[in-house]
């Protein structure tokens, strides 16, 4: 068995670990259960992080407020199984 690998790439990378930082940003469909002028309820399949900063995008018909908000709780309330996947709600 051949391990060696063949580099592709059209430029070659550089080692950064530890030296340099990055972020990741993902979208999660949510629905918007309720909402106050400090806080939200929204449901979703993906787990969140309490106490990271999100930003939120609420639609308003044809308008978009986005949001910074804080994770304050994060909790399954509910499993629902679909396609054979177990998703925790």
């Amino acid at each position: 068995m051949n391990l060696e690998y063949k580099e592709r790439r059209r430029a070659p990378r550089v080692d950064v670990r530890g030296r340099a930082n990055g972020s990741i940003t993902s979208v999660i469909e949510a629905s918007l259960i309720n909402l106050s002028t400090v806080g939200a309820l929204l449901e979703h399949t993906e787990a969140l992080i309490p106490d990271h900063i999100y930003q939120i995008i609420i639609r308003l018909g044809d308008k978009k407020v986005r949001v910074k908000a804080r994770a304050v709780r994060c909790f399954a309330s509910h499993t629902i199984t679909t396609r054979g996947h177990k998703i925790i709600i």
